[in-house]
């Protein structure tokens, strides 16, 4: 929490730190979500099958999560609207191949339409 204090709201110009002035016009302000941990409900994870065996370390099972899988526009959107300019997303893989060798041709769909959401068009690689 504090540090979200220290960078809100973000700075447009220039900041201080330790002492020294940093022009930040240029900064690209973002926020970041891991695939497992925001996706949820994914069996065919190796995390999955960690977290509901009998005598797993997992304390708590991801679940639902917080769905980003389905609500990743929502995800962006809410980004944005707190003035953050990029966001970065995983794709837990085993969505894509849920077994070895098997590729998931909605999934590879769905993960082809993701990247094509860049802007500008000289973003760089996703």
């Amino acid at each position: 929490m504090a540090r979200l204090q220290i960078l809100w709201p973000l700075a447009t110009s220039a900041v201080e730190i330790r002492g020294r002035v940093i022009d930040v016009s240029a900064f690209l302000w973002g926020v970041a979500t891991g695939a497992h941990q925001t996706e949820g409900n994914n069996l065919a994870s190796d995390w999955w099958a960690i977290e509901h065996e009998p005598r797993s370390f997992v304390k708590e099972p991801s679940g639902d999560a917080v769905d980003s899988f389905h609500r990743w526009r929502e995800d962006m959107d809410l980004a944005a609207g707190a003035g953050f300019t990029d966001y970065r997303f995983g794709v837990e893989w085993s969505r894509v191949e849920p077994v070895e060798g098997f590729f998931s041709r909605a999934q590879s769909t769905t993960t082809a339409a993701w990247s094509r959401v860049r802007a500008p068009a000289d973003c760089g690689p996703l």
